[in-house]
């Protein structure tokens, strides 16, 4: 799925979250937003999943105009920075929610349901935990379940909001590992937000650098780290080392 955002602007009151900002994401593209607090990138992110509508400026999928189209509609699965699961659900039923909220669209049955959650969970390499609860899991196995269960609607897209936020840092590095490869495997166009410089230029194919409701700076990883493009990219970048995740994690 390619995503274009074309000329979005965002108001809260007298707050310009978003000024006129125009980003494309090519098909099967894992990129990065990237930049500090208020500079636009969750609100961005918002717009692309439907959560949120632009005052003014388009969102394209594929081409076609999506840019008030419902967030049911859309096919994107979100995974929120601090899970977002429902404590009173088994692993299982977590996963398995937008299937059976939206049972006639996806038209599957209870048994096809249950198929794609096993399926799911081996995927996310937690087979066996269908009965457990949340409160049963780590942080990282929680943030596993909270994928699948923004793939189990097999959307066009996958939107993550600081996915690593709230696991310490040797899980977010083996996490992090992990998701890559996984999107690497599914092919599916990820957006994902953080304000983590390592984690963006280890991670993405390409790295968007946002401050002020602006886009500062757009390119690979090595562009923005040995090429940054203004005063704010170079100090923001200062003292991060670039290092990727190798293709064969």
């Amino acid at each position: 799925m390619r995503i274009e955002a074309k000329q979005l602007i965002r108001r809260f009151g007298g707050i310009i979250a978003l000024d006129g900002v125009s980003l494309t994401v090519d098909d099967g593209e894992l990129v990065a937003l990237l930049g500090p607090s208020g500079s636009g990138k969750t609100t961005l992110l918002r717009l692309v999943a439907g959560l949120d509508f632009p005052d003014s400026g388009r969102i394209l999928f594929d081409g076609a105009d999506a840019t008030t189209l419902p967030i049911q509609k859309r096919r994107v699965g979100f995974v929120f920075q601090h899970y977002a699961l429902f404590r009173h659900m088994s692993v299982e039923k977590n996963v398995a929610f937008g299937l059976e909220v939206n049972r006639r669209q996806f038209k599957m049955g209870r048994h096809e349901i249950q198929d794609r959650v096993s399926e799911l969970l081996r995927l996310v390499q937690l087979p066996g935990f269908e009965d457990r609860s949340p409160h049963q899991l780590s942080g990282g196995q929680r943030q596993r379940v909270a994928l699948a269960r923004a793939l189990a609607i097999e959307p066009r897209i996958l939107l993550l909001d600081e996915p690593f936020g709230a696991l310490d840092a040797k899980v977010r590095k083996e996490l992090r590992a992990w998701v890559r490869s996984l999107q690497q495997q599914l092919k599916i166009t990820t957006i994902f937000v953080t304000h983590d410089q390592e984690e963006a230029l280890e991670l993405a194919d390409r790295v968007v650098v946002m401050n002020h409701a602006h886009i500062e700076q757009v390119g690979t990883p090595a562009e923005v780290h040995d090429f940054p493009a203004t005063p704010f990219v170079s100090e923001f970048l200062r003292g991060t080392s670039l290092q990727t995740v190798p293709a064969s994690h």
